[in-house]
């Protein structure tokens, strides 16, 4: 899964960085969602990776953001 595109605040309103217009409220509700899901799968995949691999690779990947990065 693709991380969502970050967002960004001026004035009080929240717009993707390739938008100009404003998020509406229920599409920032819609992309907080997708941040959700992304961290949960994010969290899934480390698990699953802590898992599986020995305690010298875990100590080498541990401190890695992302699933992709380690």
């Amino acid at each position: 899964m693709r991380k969502p595109d970050e967002l960004r605040e001026d004035e009080g309103k929240w717009f993707l960085e390739d938008l100009k217009t404003p998020l509406t409220d229920s599409k920032l509700n819609e992309h907080e969602s997708k941040i959700n899901a992304y961290e949960q799968k994010q969290a899934q995949v480390h698990e699953a990776i802590y898992k599986t691999v020995s305690k010298s690779a875990f100590l080498e990947i541990k401190g890695e953001a992302t699933a992709a990065a380690m």
